[in-house]
C-alpha cells in the first residue's frame, strides 16, 4: 500500500481503545497487522517492528495460535521502515528464530509464499470462490 496523503491516512486511523472492557475480564487488546495478502485462500500477515521492539505478548500468543493453521503465515520483520534487518516466521511448520535479513532476502521470502500460494489453493476455500463462481 502506497500512502499519497499521510494526514488523511493518519486521520482515517481508528483508536481501538474504544473496545476496552469488551473481552470479559482479560487483558485483551486489539492489536493491528501492518499488512495483509491473500492468494488463493492463502493469508500472508505482515508485522512490521521498530530495530528493537520486541512483539508483545498478546502478539505472540495470537501468532503462535492462528499459525497452526495451514492457510496462514504470519512474517515478523524488524528494521526502519523500507530496511528490513531481521525476521521471524510462524507457520503451520513452526516458528523459524529471528535472523537477520536484508530487503532483498525479504523479498525472496515473500516470493516464495507467494509462488506456494498461487500453485495450492488453501483447502479452507469455498469452492465457488476458488472458481470464480463467488
Amino acid at each position: 500500500m502506497t500512502i499519497n496523503n499521510i494526514n488523511a491516512f493518519m486521520s482515517g486511523l481508528w483508536d481501538w481503545s474504544i473496545l476496552d472492557g469488551c473481552f470479559g475480564n482479560t487483558k485483551i487488546k486489539v492489536t493491528d497487522i501492518d499488512g495483509m495478502v491473500e492468494r488463493n485462500g492463502n493469508i500472508l500477515m505482515l508485522e512490521a517492528k521498530g530495530p528493537n521492539v520486541p512483539v508483545t505478548t498478546g502478539q505472540r500468543i495470537m501468532f503462535e495460535n492462528i499459525r497452526h493453521n495451514p492457510a496462514i503465515t504470519i512474517l515478523v520483520v524488524w528494521g526502519d521502515p523500507g530496511n528490513p534487518t531481521h525476521i521471524m516466521q510462524y507457520n503451520s511448520s513452526g516458528v523459524t528464530n529471528r535472523c537477520e535479513c536484508d530487503l532483498n532476502a525479504f523479498r525472496a521470502i515473500v516470493a516464495e509464499w507467494y509462488d506456494r500460494a498461487d500453485k495450492s489453493p488453501s483447502p479452507f476455500l469455498p469452492k465457488r470462490l476458488e472458481d470464480g463462481q463467488g
